[in-house]
């Protein structure tokens, strides 16, 4: 489980602090290999709709034995799309019935195709 922070482009009290999301074999496969028709097409990003984030108005705690308690403080989100760059991944979102968009923190690429490697 990956634990991200959420940055929000408003000053609203209302964003969520953290996103977890569960990045298996397959997903870091589609992640790698978006990642490399945007390189191969000198492309910004790729992005698709993916609902894979859990996103928290509240900090939590992965190894938390409550985590699944804390459903109440999930944040309403639509449109979540994963996005892909050459060299990093993240997902974007807009708080429910509005125009605020958020999105986690930048994850590079790089250690996970170092760790399928070895």
């Amino acid at each position: 489980m990956l634990k991200l922070t959420v940055n929000c482009r408003a000053d609203d009290n209302g964003c969520p602090i953290c996103a977890l999301v569960n990045i298996d074999e397959a997903a870091m496969t589609r992640i790698q290999l978006f990642s490399a028709f945007v390189k191969k097409n000198g492309l910004y990003r790729v992005e698709r709709f993916d609902l894979s984030p859990t996103w928290y108005n509240v900090d939590v705690d992965v190894s938390d034995p409550l985590l699944e308690s804390l459903q109440a403080e999930t944040a309403s989100v639509e449109c979540v799309c994963l996005n892909v760059s050459a060299d990093c991944f993240w997902w974007s979102a807009f708080l429910k019935n509005s125009d605020i968009e958020i999105e986690t923190e930048k994850v590079p690429i790089q250690p996970y195709q170092e760790k399928r490697v070895a």
